[in-house]
């Protein structure tokens, strides 16, 4: 698979994209140069397949509780998937893990993070963030 690098700055309405590139070591370079000389708004680079095939236009939320519940599950039309994340629940104040799947197989996606979960769980690291962000492969490294 094909990779853009896109160089982007701001939020919301000042959201806009700098540059795109070939590879992350153009984006990073670019980032460097624009964040010395604009440091009350720094670049970052956001990385986006290209020419994704149509099975993988579908992402799937999965909102799962510690004890493996589910509590929502979202299909929707997707082309990055964002990185997973803990929030806490609003009547409880337990931690949810909300993991997107690339697919549109709600029981896959079930699956998928359910195994995440048992991963967590074996670390003994439910609600460490740190530790979500370890147990994520570079998007560059997944074909």
């Amino acid at each position: 698979m094909t990779w853009a690098y896109v160089v982007t700055s701001g939020e919301y309405s000042d959201y806009s994209v700098l540059g795109v590139f070939s590879t992350r070591e153009r984006g990073d370079a670019f980032c460097a140069v624009y964040n010395a000389s604009e440091p009350s708004e720094q670049a970052r680079i956001e990385v986006f397949a290209l020419d994704t095939p149509p099975d993988k236009w579908n992402v799937t939320n999965v909102h799962m509780q510690r004890d493996g519940t589910v509590l929502n599950i979202v299909t929707h039309l997707e082309l990055q998937v964002e990185p997973p994340y803990y929030y806490r629940q609003l009547n409880t104040k337990d931690w949810v893990l909300l993991w997107e799947v690339c697919t549109a197989d709600k029981e896959r996606a079930v699956k998928v993070v359910n195994e995440k979960r048992a991963q967590i769980l074996a670390q003994n690291a439910w609600g460490d963030k740190a530790y979500l962000s370890s147990l994520l492969r570079s998007v560059e490294d997944v074909t």
